[in-house]
């Protein structure tokens, strides 16, 4: 075995889970326009992995991606604050790409040790990208790490004097567009909406979808309740959208 397989890196890595997927696999089942949206959503998901793979081979990149099931695991080294921004970015894209399609994702954003080669992913970083999404999103976002805010967890090339100046100059809060909100549990996740770019179409699509899936849920049922509750959130994530 090369000595470097299995060898960790320092690496932020993010763990995102599609909501409710049994249930959209179940509604496929009898709706082929629904089906045929399904696919479109997670196809273009694995496109994007294709693409990473062939930007790999081509520009050596560094970006690791696969795809589970439902679930999407997706990975960088951590070099510096420049590569947080960039990660960030790739993961807005895969989240309005998704919401796009009506399809709502969570997931957890953490980074320290990982080994994250092909569909081969694990170490101490993916467990917290994990946990993170599995017992803090809670709702529709991708939530950041608060190690990584508070600078807890370093890239790896670069002091903590340049981490808390980069991390300041691209200041999270009070910009139009922001790449990262604080929620009102003061947890940081990725905006998606209008981070850097603003989407006012997907918002509108969105809107609809959200609107339309609230009318259809009865407020007695105790599962329907978990549902409510992500999409109002959803909703009122689109709300405060500054267009």
């Amino acid at each position: 075995m090369d000595l470097q397989e299995g060898k960790y890196e320092n690496r932020l890595v993010a763990f995102i889970d599609i909501l409710g997927f049994s249930a959209l696999v179940q509604k496929s089942e009898s709706d082929t326009l629904y089906a045929e949206k399904l696919y479109k959503a997670l196809d273009n998901v694995q496109e994007a992995v294709k693409q990473n793979e062939i930007k790999q081979s081509t520009e050596n990149s560094a970006l690791e991606m696969a795809q589970f099931s439902d679930s999407l695991v997706v990975s960088l080294p951590y070099t510096n604050s420049a590569s947080f921004f960039s990660f960030v970015m790739k993961l807005n894209l895969i989240q309005k790409t998704l919401a796009d399609e009506g399809i709502l994702i969570r997931g957890g954003v953490s980074a320290g040790k990982l080994y994250h080669k092909g569909s081969i992913s694990y170490g101490p970083a993916f467990i917290r990208a994990y946990n993170i999404e599995n017992g803090l999103a809670d709702y529709p976002r991708i939530v950041i790490d608060p190690q990584i805010i508070n600078l807890k967890l370093l890239p790896e090339n670069e002091d903590l004097e340049d981490s808390i100046f980069q991390m300041g100059f691209h200041n999270f809060e009070g910009n139009r567009n922001p790449i990262v909100l604080k929620d009102v549990d003061s947890l940081y996740y990725i905006n998606y909406l209008y981070g850097m770019y603003e989407e006012e179409e997907i918002a509108k699509s969105l809107q609809i979808f959200v609107l339309k899936e609230l009318e259809s849920l009865d407020s007695n049922s105790l599962a329907d309740c978990k549902v409510i509750r992500k999409l109002k959130w959803t909703l009122a994530y689109i709300e405060s959208c500054p267009w």
